[in-house]
């Protein structure tokens, strides 16, 4: 009878022991009684994971499971206000301020997130007096004396990050920091190079002795903001859109060969390099990734694999040269419509939404060009909306006399799928012929496109 009612009881504490849970408490000073969220990271991609509320001292408490994946997590305490923690099998806890709270925070537990903060803290002010140097060796007189002093420091900065982050992993192999510092590291600039030179020489060594074979860095931002930080070498304000592609595509290049021996890292890298071209405008990159990615071959989801490829698709078929695709739509006032029949000499069709700030207000920029050209050119507007009552609301405030549509099922829309719309706003220009001619981002280029 004892052995019946020990055994459930033996094995749910061996469940127990086996089944663990990590906590995470913090306190945040003036901020009581306040919701707070908690997001992983995927690259740039956050998902709400949990949310909680704090208590009258501002302390709240989440949940990690043993499941949950080691890498980088955001709370957010409001609109641009937030706080990074690293997870890694461990309790944390902290104490923080609501007012700029990775600047005043307090790691009271977790060995992860010490590290995490102190290496963020050096990493940073390094690079603020590297950058401030930079500007003093390129402009100072080189034969004063302070000119020598001031060389003789950025070459002392640059050892002392590097010795940092290199007794870092030495001392912490095992932690996720280790992991990020390396990843973060960067090439050792000669201060007898000119600007031009010194920007050739990191575009040459950016990715010396960086692993793109570490998949655990897919759950923090640092692969992103890396290659985001690679890609603004290649920018120039005076290149044409042309000539900025060109210039992207040879950075495309260096980055798809060097992330291609891990597929996940390498379907990754293609996949957030095409949504970030593609919210430019950039078919020409996307259409030179496409070709040269060998996304076939590499990607390993089946099903981000499918996503890509109808992506491309989608992208190939809006290219400028080609034909739009029909629409036929009724109105917010019941009227059918259908683009091959309207009669101007362009036609801009804009989806957005009016929950996107930037779409709001790109609008009533936009009404100013469609009174000023309402003879030559028609503006069908396409919302994602799905709540008629916003939507209305919003229209009827702002008396738009364009074309105004919206079938209130969001991205499901028969036009929004045609057009392989992933974000708003979203536009393409058209001819007479309901040819695309252009595919612009801003007022400034739909002005630039109409004009004679």
């Amino acid at each position: 009878m004892l052995k019946k009612i020990l055994l459930p009881v033996l094995l749910s504490i061996s469940f127990i022991s086996f089944s663990q849970d990590y906590s995470l408490i913090g306190i945040i000073e003036d901020f009581s009684n306040k919701k707070l969220y908690l997001t992983d990271f995927y690259g740039d991609q956050k998902n709400i994971i949990d949310s909680t509320l704090s208590d009258e001292t501002g302390k709240f408490e989440f949940n990690f499971s043993e499941d949950m994946p080691i890498g980088q997590y955001r709370i957010l305490l409001g609109e641009n206000n937030f706080i990074d923690i690293v997870f890694n099998k461990e309790d944390i806890q902290f104490i923080t301020a609501n007012l700029s709270p990775n600047e005043n925070i307090e790691i009271i537990s977790s060995d992860e997130n010490r590290l995490y903060y102190d290496y963020l803290y050096n990493r940073n002010l390094c690079q603020f007096k590297i950058d401030l140097l930079s500007d003093i060796i390129d402009y100072y007189p080189e034969h004063d004396t302070f000119y020598t002093t001031v060389r003789k420091e950025y070459v002392s900065i640059q050892k002392k990050i590097s010795d940092f982050v290199n007794d870092l992993i030495k001392n912490n192999p095992e932690s996720y920091i280790a992991r990020i510092a390396a990843f973060e590291k960067k090439p050792f600039l000669n201060p007898e190079l000119s600007p031009y030179e010194r920007q050739s020489y990191v575009k040459s060594h950016f990715f010396d002795n960086v692993n793109f074979n570490d998949t655990l860095l897919l759950h923090s931002n640092v692969i992103s903001t890396k290659i985001v930080s690679y890609l603004s070498f290649y920018q120039d304000k005076r290149f044409s859109k042309e000539q900025l592609e060109d210039s992207f595509i040879q950075a495309v290049d260096t980055l798809m060969l060097k992330a291609f021996d891990n597929e996940k890292v390498y379907e990754f890298v293609v996949e957030y390099l095409i949504k970030g071209f593609d919210r430019f405008g950039f078919t020409k990159v996307i259409s030179h990734i496409a070709e040269y990615s060998g996304i076939g071959e590499k990607c390993v989801n089946k099903k981000r694999k499918s996503e890509l490829e109808k992506r491309i698709e989608g992208i190939n078929k809006m290219a400028i040269g080609n034909q739009a695709p029909e629409i036929r739509a009724t109105d917010i006032n019941g009227n059918e419509i259908i683009l091959s029949e309207i009669k101007k000499e362009n036609t801009l069709v804009v989806f957005w939404a009016s929950s996107c700030p930037h779409c709001t207000r790109f609008l009533q920029q936009l009404k100013k060009i469609y009174n000023k050209n309402i003879n030559d050119l028609e503006i069908i507007t396409i919302s994602i909306d799905t709540s008629r009552t916003e939507y209305l609301s919003y229209i009827n405030k702002n008396n738009y006399k364009w074309i105004n549509v919206c079938d209130f099922i969001g991205w499901d829309s028969k036009p929004a799928h045609d057009y392989s719309v992933y974000a708003t706003p979203t536009m393409y220009l058209l001819n007479k012929n309901k040819m695309i001619i252009g595919q612009p981002i801003s007022i400034g280029e739909i002005k630039d496109i109409l004009r004679p």
